[in-house]
């Protein structure tokens, strides 16, 4: 039998296919089969992550925004800019989430960056400082 490949093989394989233009079912399915025949299903998050780290090398991010409430079409517009400036990405893309524990403002998550500008984090920031004064 081969050698099973090494999972950053296997997640350049499915970013350069994505990026070919190969449909996502279809990738996903063969992922899922290649794992399941090699008794690898336990690596799915981390193949998936270094997915995400190969986009965004060729220019292609995806960036998880929790909010407390549905953005409106600008505010996703310059959430996308955002990111797009600080990435240098070609294409940009949001997965949202609404989380109304974060009581407002936004945080933007990109494969290798973090943005937290919510209230429940700057909430947390003043009681962490005022706990060790």
């Amino acid at each position: 039998m081969a050698r099973p490949l090494s999972r950053r093989v296997i997640a350049r394989y499915v970013a350069t296919q994505l990026i070919a233009g190969e449909k996502t079912d279809k990738l996903a399915t063969q992922l899922a089969a290649y794992l399941l025949l090699h008794r690898r299903t336990n690596e799915m998050e981390t193949i998936l992550r270094d997915v995400s780290h190969h986009l965004a090398e060729a220019g292609y991010v995806e960036a998880t925004v929790t909010v407390a409430e549905t953005l409106g079409a600008a505010s996703e517009a310059a959430v996308k800019k955002l990111v797009k400036d600080a990435t240098g990405a070609k294409e940009v893309s949001v997965a949202m989430n609404i989380d109304e524990s974060v009581i407002g403002g936004v945080k933007i998550e990109t494969p290798g960056a973090e943005l937290d500008a919510t209230i429940a984090h700057q909430l947390q920031a003043l009681k962490t400082r005022y706990k060790k004064a």
